[in-house]
């Protein structure tokens, strides 16, 4: 059976492609100050997420750097981040020379743990940041009582939840900074692109100050200190492109419908899979509702599959035309950036010392966690597509009435 997929997201609708031509005709390809199409995606993203201020970025990393240097992120600082993330959630602390300090995941959601980073806190330790993964929110209750109880901020990189929420909030405007990502193919994208949340204005001010220096700067309504720095900044240049700009506008306007109708076609794939009865399909706990999506991840249950490996599994799903993978990102005690040895680079090698090689125990729910994870892509899911789905579903059901055969001809 081969598998006939439908568009593969992201496109870009007809109004979107018209506000794109039509700043290519005006030559209006950059906004030097707060112009117009930036103002309008910030103001549209400041009523979405309901925060005051809203920096727009090139990207989800530029967006995370600007939090770290608005939260004062210094060099011998640490910085506990998830170990089950995308390398970008803590590589910018390179740049301020500090110290990620890696640690475990939740079993059901893949979310950073609140009670192993209560057990990593030390006098170092000057933030926190949390990852939603894979669109599920995090624990923020318990991670805030934390944070407040230990005098620390929060960062949310809710760059996989966008539309996400939590308790009667969007993930984004639940700590202190809250950055997203408009690029790849998440829900709203323009190629590239981020953005930092907040509702402290001083952090604010610093983000501007960092990326976004001269007129925007100047007419910020900056307050000293960082007025008499507006010239010249901190040294960045995060401004987000004004094509990329308009097209995230228009996506905005339409998120709601697209996030529906994903979840509904998930929620499809979840019912097909847990027929199947060895995999774990996504948790979403009480008063919490994934939007983002960013990718539909599995996890496998090797117990229930007849001694037949994931890798086998994958390849028989693969054959019959199935788009699924392991993931390529590890987690981060696994990369060399994070327990390697010094490369004579000093950003890199300023905090070089601090990292180890782990042992095998270490993040026991990570590792399990990465070792049964199987994605199935979610680039044919923002549209009604039933014939898609039932294709998904014969695939598996035939992969699954054949498991006997796919153990016995094992290599």
């Amino acid at each position: 059976m081969s598998v006939q997929h439908g568009r593969e997201w992201p496109w870009v609708s007809c109004k979107a492609m018209d506000r794109v031509n039509d700043l290519m005709r005006q030559g209006h390809l950059f906004e030097f100050d707060r112009g117009p199409v930036v103002t309008e995606l910030e103001q549209a993203m400041s009523s979405y997420f309901q925060v005051p201020f809203v920096v727009a970025t090139s990207s989800g990393t530029s967006a995370l750097h600007s939090a770290f240097i608005a939260l004062n992120i210094a060099p011998g600082d640490e910085v506990i981040v998830p170990t089950y993330t995308f390398h970008a959630t803590a590589t910018p602390l390179f740049l301020c020379g500090a110290t990620p300090v890696l640690c475990d995941s939740e079993a059901e959601t893949g979310n950073i743990d609140a009670v192993d980073i209560e057990a990593r806190i030390t006098e170092r330790t000057r933030a926190i940041v949390v990852t939603h993964m894979w669109g599920h929110p995090a624990e923020m209750h318990a991670i805030m009582t934390v944070a407040r109880n230990r005098g620390l901020p929060v960062v949310e990189d809710a760059a996989h939840a966008v539309g996400s929420w939590y308790h009667g909030r969007r993930t984004g405007s639940l700590a202190d900074i809250g950055i997203v990502s408009l690029g790849g193919a998440k829900m709203v994208t323009g190629g590239m692109g981020g953005a930092l949340l907040t509702s402290n204005r001083e952090y604010y001010e610093r983000a501007v100050v960092l990326g976004h220096s001269h007129e925007r700067s100047r007419r910020s309504n900056l307050r000293e200190p960082y007025h008499a720095l507006a010239e010249c900044g901190f040294g960045a240049n995060y401004r987000i492109s004004v094509l990329a700009a308009a097209i995230c506008i228009e996506q905005f306007k339409d998120v709601e419908q697209r996030i529906a109708l994903k979840t509904e076609n998930f929620h499809t794939i979840s019912r097909i899979l847990d027929s199947a009865g060895i995999f774990r399909t996504p948790a979403c706990r009480p008063n919490t509702t994934r939007g983002g999506w960013y990718g539909y991840k599995a996890f496998f249950l090797p117990e229930n599959a007849h001694e037949v490996s994931l890798d086998r599994l994958i390849a028989a799903l693969k054959a019959e035309g199935l788009k699924v993978s392991k993931p390529t990102t590890r987690p981060l005690h696994s990369s060399q950036a994070f327990c390697g040895s010094a490369i004579q680079l000093a950003q890199y090698d300023s905090v070089s010392h601090l990292r180890r090689q782990f042992r095998s125990g270490d993040f026991p729910v990570a590792r399990r966690l990465y070792k049964t994870v199987i994605g199935f892509t979610d680039s044919y899911f923002h549209e009604e597509c039933p014939e898609i789905l039932e294709m998904y579903a014969a695939a598996i059901k035939k992969v699954m009435k054949n498991l006997d055969r796919l153990r016995d001809s094992r290599p």
